[in-house]
């Protein structure tokens, strides 16, 4: 997609600054902590599905009052807990670890003064684009999650979801 002048507008006035970024743009650029997350999180999707189903206590739960539906409702939420949780261990590991490497500097820059970043029209600073690298992980991960939660909870069998995804 080609950008035109009037997509440049808003950071007309922006002036990028020569910098150490390296830990910003190390940051950025990580994907193996996405791996890891995304294989966390499916792991865990598959334990709130499959222990319940292994000892049988599925068909106990479902004949309660409130057993199926509250069930299901506070394995959502336990999955997002649990994806909130596991990024922000993951990524506030990556910071300590990048902070003790190679020491951040410059957060407040502009996103722009990155190699590579140039051409973000967003007029956001260096830790802004972190948090949003943080949270666009989060939400992807946790959709993913819902997502093979309710084909585990339709399919009613863990192991053919398992097979599906992969």
């Amino acid at each position: 997609i080609a950008k035109t002048a009037h997509d440049y507008e808003n950071i007309q006035d922006v002036t990028p600054i020569l910098d150490n970024h390296i830990a910003v743009k190390a940051f950025l650029n990580e994907q193996y902590t996405f791996i890891f997350i995304f294989i966390l999180v499916l792991i865990g999707v598959f334990s709130l599905s499959i222990k319940e189903k292994n000892s049988g206590m599925d068909t106990l739960i479902a004949t309660t009052v409130k057993g199926s539906k509250e069930t299901v409702i506070a394995k959502l939420f336990a999955l997002i807990l649990f994806s909130f949780i596991i990024c922000f261990i993951f990524y506030l590991s990556n910071i300590i670890y990048l902070q003790m490497i190679y020491g951040f500097s410059g957060l407040l820059d502009p996103v722009q003064s990155l190699y590579g970043f140039e051409n973000i029209t967003l007029r956001i600073n260096c830790l802004e684009a972190m948090a949003l690298e943080v949270f666009y992980v989060f939400l992807c991960i946790t959709i993913f999650g819902l997502l093979v939660f309710a084909l585990a909870y339709i399919i009613n069998n863990s192991i053919i979801v398992g097979l599906i995804v992969l």
